[in-house]
């Protein structure tokens, strides 16, 4: 769980896979990662999501962190419900404290087993997965980009038949002060006024930059 496969390729018949360090992902932190990954490295991988907020303790384990993986797909392998996590965040939060504070207590400890912990396991928010555009919308939100699938790919054929470009044509055939139609998803946006009116810095993207 030190990084995430963000993309999946096959080149010359090898499956690869660009993997990004979770480090990066936002309100995550090296220090949760380093204390997350002592764990893993110590007692196995997680076998889901009770036993990853469980084993990482409260210290590493709160609203802001379990949204922000969540959000990144870090918790795919042992839970595929990224929205149910994500509305459940509160639920993990106190879970992962209550084990903390029984381990820490030597006669709760005593009378504590497996047969008990999973009597105590508390049911996640029941809700359906998100659709493909609102898991691209909360990558996005995690990591600043789309790392896997960009919202405009289901556009673009039907779009360059109306002579609408891509950002990967700019250079090669746009001239100055040449009046184009451009598509892409506005990542981020910058209004201003002046004596002429109102006008906007966009920053766009598409799948080719």
């Amino acid at each position: 769980m030190c990084a995430i496969e963000v993309k999946k390729f096959n080149h010359n018949n090898q499956e690869l896979a660009i993997r990004f360090g979770l480090g990066a992902v936002k309100a995550v932190g090296l220090k949760m990662l380093d204390g997350v990954c002592q764990e893993r490295d110590r007692d196995g991988k997680f076998s889901d999501i009770y036993d990853f907020t469980s084993r990482a303790g409260s210290r590493f384990v709160n609203k802001k962190s379990i949204e922000a993986l969540a959000k990144s797909g870090a918790f795919d392998n042992i839970h595929k419900n990224r929205h149910q996590i994500l509305e459940s965040q509160e639920i993990l939060s106190r879970f992962s404290s209550q084990q903390e504070k029984e381990r820490s207590n030597p006669q709760m400890s005593l009378f504590s087993n497996e047969v008990g912990l999973k009597d105590k396991i508390p049911d996640l928010i029941n809700c359906k997965n998100w659709e493909k555009k609102e898991r691209l919308e909360r990558e996005f939100e995690a990591f600043g980009f789309f790392p896997n699938e960009h919202p405009t790919e289901d556009y673009i054929e039907d779009l360059q038949k109306r002579g609408i470009l891509t950002s990967e044509f700019l250079e090669l055939e746009v001239k100055n002060n040449q009046i184009i139609k451009l598509f892409g998803s506005v990542a981020y946006s910058r209004h201003k006024s002046s004596a002429k009116g109102r006008y906007s810095y966009l920053t766009m993207s598409d799948p080719y930059g």
